[in-house]
């Protein structure tokens, strides 16, 4: 699997050094590296990817682009089925709420 190097060797400080010797050139430009920057240091505590895997855990998105694939595309797309953007989040959350037990509060909501 190929990876970007920094995150290999778990150096989120070399991204911000080098984030931080860009020189933009337009008001968007800056925006966007003031942006990433901001993210860098918000986050980059998070990217210890080599320690993730390590503890056996999975850091691609592969699998929940599967679980995606398996939940929400065999629901609906199913022969002959449109959905507005609306009336799938609508279903979805129905689904999650019955996924999570949820149903009874749901209903007892639904009451009040």
């Amino acid at each position: 699997m190929k990876r970007f190097g920094f995150y290999d060797k778990g150096q989120v400080q070399r991204i911000e050094v080098s984030l931080a010797h860009m020189k933009p050139g337009t008001k968007m430009q800056r925006e966007v590296l003031n942006a990433t920057r901001i993210y860098f240091q918000n986050h980059g505590h998070k990217m210890d990817y080599p320690r993730y895997e390590a503890m056996g855990l999975h850091i691609g998105s592969g699998i929940a682009e599967a679980a995606c694939k398996l939940v929400i595309q065999t629901r609906f797309k199913r022969c002959g089925m449109r959905w507005s953007r609306n009336g799938a989040e609508r279903l979805l959350k129905l689904r999650q709420t019955y996924l999570n037990n949820q149903w009874g509060s749901l209903l007892q909501a639904s009451r009040n």
